[in-house]
């Protein structure tokens, strides 16, 4: 019997804590519990603003290019703006470009002056032929007639195909 009565008392003893671990846990929700704030749940616009940082980009990606080449020398917009056809974007440094432009006035200018000269070579050229035909002309008449030798015929026809070739040339 001491055995029963030892499984009885350990059985008394459990139940005894178990009983205070139960009560003490009631003790602490019923006295301790966290208060939790209710609330009702609407239906709403909710206006809160949100900053930070981000990007924005275009639908459609352009690319802008110049079709001259010049040092930027100041740009007149910043990345995001608004821009229409035809708005001054950027300014070049115009100093390559001025030099670039006197250049081809001197060329222009050296070109004319070789057409002024090759026009003068032309009428002289012209003005030869028609003086080398005439003198031609009179020789053969007058070699024809046998009043002229032979070579000074010659040397007018080579005279006449001279002028020829340099009216050709000019």
């Amino acid at each position: 019997m001491n055995s029963t009565r030892r499984t009885w008392w350990k059985r008394v003893a459990l139940a005894a804590g178990v009983l205070v671990v139960g009560l003490g846990v009631a003790l602490r929700v019923l006295l301790f519990a966290p208060q939790a704030e209710v609330v009702v749940v609407a239906e709403g616009v909710l206006e809160e603003e949100v900053k930070g940082p981000g990007a924005v980009s275009s639908e459609t990606e352009v690319t802008v290019s110049s079709r001259l080449t010049a040092v930027v020398e100041r740009v007149l917009v910043q990345e995001g703006d608004h821009v229409q056809k035809g708005q001054l974007l950027v300014v070049l440094d115009e100093r390559d470009l001025s030099a670039r432009a006197g250049a081809a006035r001197s060329t222009a200018a050296a070109a004319r002056h070789n057409v002024a000269v090759a026009e003068a070579a032309l009428q002289k050229a012209e003005a030869d032929l028609t003086l080398a035909q005439s003198h031609f002309g009179r020789e053969d008449a007058v070699f024809r007639a046998g009043h002229l030798s032979q070579a000074a015929l010659d040397l007018a026809t080579a005279a006449l195909r001279v002028a020829q070739s340099a009216e050709k040339n000019a």
